[in-house]
């Protein structure tokens, strides 16, 4: 039987990243080879801003449909939102079938250009 606590794999999407205001930041092409089902996120945002967070999939690198099937994650997000109002949530989702995956965290606010950090976490 698998261990699930043996095999999870954490990586840092965005580090301190600022998002553009009323522009997109889109993560390199992550590879998914040997996961298993749900992948989770783990978001901060600091300063000002709203953002709302999205991801593409792809079955070969650089190659993402035309135009990409776009799925939304979150929506709203700002410094003062989440479980603890303080910018930091938690989400699993489960990816239709695919390779390649890209995050795009998108400024919606207008205002400014809040600072994102995500790591990901692989099951």
């Amino acid at each position: 039987m698998r261990n699930p606590r043996l095999d999870l794999l954490t990586m840092i999407v965005f580090s301190s990243q600022s998002v553009p205001t009323s522009g997109t930041l889109t993560s390199g092409e992550i590879e998914l080879t040997g996961a298993e089902g749900y992948l989770g996120l783990f978001v901060l945002l600091t300063g000002t801003g709203t953002i709302s967070l999205s991801y593409k999939m792809g079955i070969f690198p650089g190659f993402f449909a035309s135009p990409p099937t776009i799925y939304s994650l979150l929506t709203g997000h700002t410094s003062a939102t989440g479980p603890l109002s303080d910018g930091k949530t938690y989400l699993w989702f489960n990816p239709p079938v695919g390779k390649y995956l890209q995050l795009i965290a998108t400024e919606t606010g207008g205002a400014a250009s809040p600072i994102l950090t995500v790591h990901l976490v692989v099951a």
